[in-house]
């Protein structure tokens, strides 16, 4: 029986157990929430689990000294400002072979270089959640595009959470040109702090541009909700991407031609969970990206952010209060 540990059962953990209970694995999952809802909700459901015949096994556990001795699998989905604490006390009492983590990962940049060395020491596999390199869409374009140069793309909406989701976007002009190399201005964000939705957070307005690689980046959100739509193009294509549509206009600037595609492009966590554990437990890889292929994405994110926010409040804060 595969071991599982999901340590915080929050909004996102809840999708991953979703996804988790529809692989056809022979796991036990142990589960670890602070909050009294969650307990209550999974005590419920383990109880369900306990009346039927399943090849997942639920436990309910309440520190991380409960958790088994050795875990193939750690899925850590706590909010970001505990994360580092609650990774390295488990790996510290625990033997791990997998880890999965949240983004954004941790708030220090600092943190990232440490929990470096400890999974390194420890031999763990580590992965960061950035969803976009396993759905099948941008897999394809990938392939489309991988030998093309002078990207520029482009992210807009409003009120999608900057600070929070820019990682993601980011990631995935990364992995379609397959380099880590950024260079990021915030010199175009609005000068105020806002609120994040998820309380006790901070968030960003205006825009983020830069490079990665040879391809140029411009990504803004607004103060008002609206759909967030991609461009990317070079001077021989356009594709404009409505994900929550599933819509793809596709330009060929030579042949000098229009498609409009439709096609399912952003997954729920529930629907990627249960490939992508799988994968992980039964091939020992993953099409997520490894920790140390995002080291430097992330960092240079966080101390440009934590720049300016120290600028904008006349503070002298080292940790970025986003999640």
């Amino acid at each position: 029986m595969l071991k599982i540990a999901l340590i915080g059962v929050g909004n996102i953990g809840i999708r991953y157990l979703e996804g988790i209970l529809k692989s056809d694995l022979i796991l036990k999952v142990e589960l670890l929430d602070k909050k009294i809802e969650s307990i209550n909700y999974f005590s419920n459901l383990i109880k369900q689990f306990k009346n039927s015949s399943h090849n997942i096994d639920l436990v309910l556990r309440h520190s991380i000294e409960d958790f088994s001795s050795s875990l193939d699998l750690a899925i850590i989905s706590t909010t970001a400002d505990v994360r580092f604490q609650v990774a390295c006390s488990l790996i510290e009492q625990k033997r791990i072979k997998n880890i999965i983590l949240e983004k954004i990962v941790f708030q220090k940049p600092e943190e990232y270089l440490i929990f470096n060395d400890l999974i390194i020491r420890k031999n763990i596999n580590c992965y960061v959640n950035h969803p976009r390199r396993v759905y099948p869409f941008y897999q394809k374009l990938k392939q489309k595009i991988i030998a093309k140069s002078g990207l520029i793309v482009t992210i807009q909406g409003g009120d999608w959470g900057l600070g929070c989701n820019a990682l993601h976007y980011i990631d995935l002009i990364s992995y379609l040109v397959e380099s880590d190399e950024i260079r990021l201005s915030v010199d175009f964000l609005d000068k105020e702090i806002i609120n994040s939705k998820r309380p006790g957070f901070i968030e960003f307005s205006g825009v983020l541009c830069g490079t990665v690689g040879d391809a140029r980046f411009f990504i803004y959100s607004g103060k008002t909700e609206s759909p967030t739509i991609i461009t990317i193009n070079n001077s021989e294509f356009s594709y404009t991407i409505q994900e929550s549509a599933g819509l793809i206009y596709e330009v060929d600037l030579k042949k000098i031609t229009f498609n409009i595609l439709e096609e399912k492009i952003q997954y729920y966590q529930s629907e990627i969970t249960s490939d992508i554990i799988n994968q992980i437990l039964v091939t020992g890889n993953s099409s997520l990206p490894r920790f140390q292929e995002v080291i430097r994405i992330h960092t240079i994110f966080i101390k440009n952010l934590l720049e300016f926010y120290n600028k904008i409040t006349n503070e002298f804060s080292s940790t970025l209060n986003i999640s």
